[in-house]
C-alpha cells in the first residue's frame, strides 16, 4: 500500500477559523509547537476527517511518523490494506482529499489568547499556539489551514521508476539511431 505524505499544520500562517455576528476567531501555529509532543512520543492517530472509525494509522506502532520541518508538522502515513486505506489513496490521487488537519489541546502555557475589538464592534479573538498536545492528524476535504498539503508518495516513486525504465529502454535505441545517422551523413 502507498504512503501518504503531507503537512497537517503549517507554521506562522494565520487562519480564520470562525467568522460570526459576535466575534471572529483566528489562530496561528508557531515553530516548535509540536516539538514536545513528538519528543514525548505521544500516541497520535491518523484518520480521515478526524473520524476514529476511519483509522489509517498511529504513531505507537510506527505506521504514522511525525516531525517538524521548515513548513510545519510533516506527516507520513503508511496506509493500511483495508477498504478505508484504498479509498483514501484513491481520493488523494484524484485530488478530492488534498489537505490535512490536526486535533490538539494546548499544553499549559502553550496558547496565548488576545482579544481586541473590530471596527464593527465584534470581538477579534486571536490564539497563538506555541506548545500543543497532539491527538490526531487527518486527511480532510476542507482544511482550516489551506496551505496544508497531502499526496501519495508511492505515485511519485512509481512515476520516477517508470521514467527510469523508459529511459533505460530508450538509451540503446538512441545510440543505434545516432550510429545510423552518423553512417548516413558520411
Amino acid at each position: 500500500m502507498p504512503t501518504l505524505v503531507g503537512h497537517a499544520a503549517v507554521f506562522d500562517v494565520e487562519t480564520t477559523l470562525f467568522e460570526g455576528k459576535r466575534f471572529r476567531l483566528r489562530e496561528v501555529v508557531r515553530r516548535g509547537a509540536f516539538a514536545r509532543a513528538i519528543a514525548a512520543s505521544q500516541d497520535v492517530t491518523a484518520n480521515m476527517d478526524h473520524d476514529d472509525a476511519i483509522l489509517l494509522g498511529r504513531t505507537a506502532p510506527g505506521t504514522v511518523r511525525l516531525r517538524e520541518d521548515d513548513v510545519g508538522l510533516a506527516v507520513e502515513i503508511d496506509l493500511p490494506d483495508t477498504q478505508h486505506g484504498r479509498d483514501v489513496a484513491t481520493l488523494v490521487r484524484r485530488g478530492d482529499l488534498a489537505g490535512m488537519s490536526f486535533a490538539f489541546r494546548p499544553a499549559p502555557g502553550g496558547e496565548q489568547r488576545t482579544i481586541a475589538t473590530l471596527p464593527d464592534g465584534r470581538d477579534d479573538v486571536f490564539d497563538e499556539l506555541t506548545d500543543l498536545d497532539l491527538y490526531d492528524v487527518s486527511a480532510v476535504a476542507r482544511p482550516a489551514y489551506r496551505a496544508t498539503d497531502l499526496a501519495v508518495r508511492a505515485a511519485a516513486l512509481e512515476a520516477a521508476h517508470r521514467s527510469k525504465a523508459r529511459e533505460a529502454w530508450l538509451a540503446p535505441r538512441r545510440r543505434k539511431l545516432g550510429a545510423l545517422k552518423a553512417r548516413i551523413t558520411k
